[in-house]
């Protein structure tokens, strides 16, 4: 009787441990990209503004991509920076890159990413 209890006993345990493992993978391990903005971003009026403050300073013709107004969507596209999917960007992955994380918040690096997910229009 004793051995038909420890029995028991170690099949509830597996199958408790193996329950709660399976409940919490579902839970543990999402990893979620940034909210895509429903409203259109605005290229001129959202992420220029961004460049123009926080990235212009190295990349204004010097250092690749040229971010200055005039040159900037153009050089985005060009170079192959602003590609779908925009979690797969070149200029999404440099701006959440340890060097350059410090230089934008995160409401700053959604935008970037919502416009780049919208198809990087030059609006």
């Amino acid at each position: 009787m004793a051995k038909i209890l420890k029995n028991l006993f170690l099949f509830f345990s597996i199958a408790a441990a193996i329950t709660c493992f399976i409940a919490c993978e579902k839970r543990s391990y999402v990893v979620k990209g940034p909210e895509v903005s429903l409203d259109t971003v605005s290229f001129s009026g959202v992420i220029q503004p961004i460049f123009d403050a926080k990235c212009v300073s190295c990349h204004g013709g010097a250092t690749a991509p040229d971010l200055r107004a005039d040159n900037s969507h153009k050089a985005l596209a060009g170079g192959n920076y602003a590609t779908l999917p925009a979690g797969e960007s070149a200029l999404y992955k440099a701006i959440v890159n340890n060097f350059h994380t410090p230089f934008t918040v995160q409401a700053e690096k959604d935008s970037i990413f919502s416009w780049i997910s919208q198809g990087a229009k030059d609006n």
